[in-house]
């Protein structure tokens, strides 16, 4: 790949592995938040395997991997468009 893509891959595919874990504990969060009850995260995950089982703790999962792939990516795709624009030599000479 070239650099560019490499690094909207590299920052997108992290993303996703990094939320993919925490999931649940963000949708127990949101619930908390909803005001679904008790304001403990071990309680709500919980209640929500009790009800609607360990997809329960994953609802929206898509939603939520697309947006953080996309949001980093784009994210590390632009930081190193701005590291490679602040460190050529025109710039060096510049300052």
């Amino acid at each position: 790949l070239p650099p560019l893509a490499s690094n909207f891959v590299g920052g997108g595919g992290c993303a996703v592995i990094a939320w993919a874990t925490i999931y649940p504990l963000d949708t127990a969060k949101s619930n908390i938040q909803a005001g679904g009850g008790s304001t403990s995260v071990a309680k709500q995950l919980l209640r929500l395997y009790k009800e609607k089982g360990m997809l329960g703790w994953y609802a929206g999962l898509g939603a939520g991997l697309t947006r953080a792939f996309l949001a980093n990516g784009g994210g590390m795709a632009i930081y190193s468009l701005i590291q490679k624009a602040l460190s050529s030599p025109k710039l060096q000479d510049d300052l």
